[in-house]
């Protein structure tokens, strides 16, 4: 028995020896992070902005205070931070493959999960790669390789024909209405879900319409020893449907097939035609959204170009004694989904897995068309296709 404990101190006390590459080592890696983290707690906590008061930003735990797990996890952490950083100052080094880094933080993060990419197919999943990493070949890469190529669109002529140019910026395809097709398929996939949304939801007969007031939420104080009051417990609000939860009579209105005539309730003559229309004459209050599908380096741009367009619009429904929203909303052509799209779902009250499923499936929409763009790029002749 002496013997047999003895071996078991002696394999215990062994260090174990992890193995890498020449250029990292999993050791020194570790030493590094940790070394990081005793530099920081000596250091003590900063002022990170120049008008920031003492104590500003989130506090942490002095490194001398943590646990043996609390370490082990705050350096695990420290090394993905440095991992990070790592790759974001090579971004720069890589001059076509790090475009993406330009844009990157004015669109949702595309979801790439096993599920969802079994769903997209092998096909699409690959051009998706291709076109954020600026590895698909257009005419401006062919010439890089080819003397005979020139490198211009072979639509326009005159122009780079950049992946940018082929999906968002040739003025031939816009003429001939590709770009036009590939708006209204997105569009299309928005109305479905947002029309779905007001007529089972926010039309429902048994949804209340009060708007509960914060002030008014249940905190129950517990004595020790004593269970929670079922009557306290968190319930989840079936009825707030953002800024339309004071009505049930919403109508819907979409620029498809048909041209959109501006509602007569509101009382204001426009030329205008935003892209989807909700409006409740119950409560006097319209809302209005007005998609585009630039590419992802424009996407702000755009963004305030629509707005600005709507502006004076909004002011004259204002006039009329109505409550007016006019909300921008963007998805890029290489099937990334701008910000805008989700707090403009979130706004009328569609969240949870029901918001996940506009911006994945609409998004999967915007890039299947693009697909379609670049793969007859170099066709001249367009065949008109219907909206299905």
């Amino acid at each position: 028995k002496q013997w047999y404990q003895r071996r078991v101190a002696i394999t215990a006390g062994i260090e174990p020896k992890v193995r890498s590459g020449r250029l990292w080592s999993a050791d020194g890696t570790l030493r590094s992070a940790e070394r990081d983290l005793e530099c920081e707690a000596m250091r003590g906590m900063t002022q990170p902005h120049f008008r920031a008061g003492i104590g500003f930003g989130e506090w942490v735990k002095p490194w001398e205070r943590l646990s043996k797990k609390e370490k082990e996890k705050a350096v695990i952490c420290r090394v993905k931070k440095n991992i990070e950083q790592e790759r974001e100052s090579q971004y720069g080094i890589l001059e076509m493959q790090s475009r993406w880094v330009a844009w990157r933080d004015e669109v949702l993060a595309m979801d790439l999960s096993w599920n969802n990419m079994f769903k997209f197919g092998d096909s699409l999943i690959g051009f998706a790669l291709r076109v954020v990493y600026g590895t698909v070949i257009t005419p401006s890469m062919k010439s890089k390789w080819d003397k005979d190529e020139d490198g211009n669109c072979k639509l326009c002529v005159n122009n780079r024909g950049t992946i940018q140019h082929i999906l968002s910026g040739c003025p031939v395809s816009l003429r001939q209405g590709r770009y036009t097709w590939r708006h209204d398929k997105v569009l299309k996939q928005i109305y479905g879900q947002v029309s779905y949304h007001v007529e089972h939801r926010v039309n429902n007969p048994r949804r209340s319409t009060k708007s509960k007031d914060p002030k008014d939420k249940c905190i129950g104080f517990v004595e020790a020893g004593k269970k929670v009051k079922e009557s306290c417990k968190k319930v989840r609000s079936y009825g707030d449907m953002g800024i339309m939860t004071a009505a049930k009579d919403w109508k819907l209105l979409v620029d498809l097939e048909k041209q959109l005539k501006f509602p007569k309730e509101v009382n204001v003559q426009t030329q205008l035609r935003p892209d989807l229309i909700m409006y409740s004459a119950s409560i006097k209050r319209i809302i209005w959204w007005e998609l585009t599908c630039p590419s992802e380096e424009r996407i702000s741009e755009s963004h305030e170009l629509k707005l600005d367009r709507y502006t004076n619009l909004q002011v004259d429904c204002q006039t009329a004694g109505w409550s007016c929203y006019n909300i921008a909303i963007e998805v890029g052509a290489r099937g990334f989904v701008a910000e805008s799209l989700q707090r403009a779902a979130t706004s009328i009250g569609i969240r949870g897995r029901a918001v996940k499923k506009l911006v994945r499936e609409v998004g999967q929409e915007a890039l299947h068309c693009s697909k379609w763009i670049y793969w007859l790029s170099e066709k001249k002749e367009w065949e008109s296709r219907e909206v299905s």
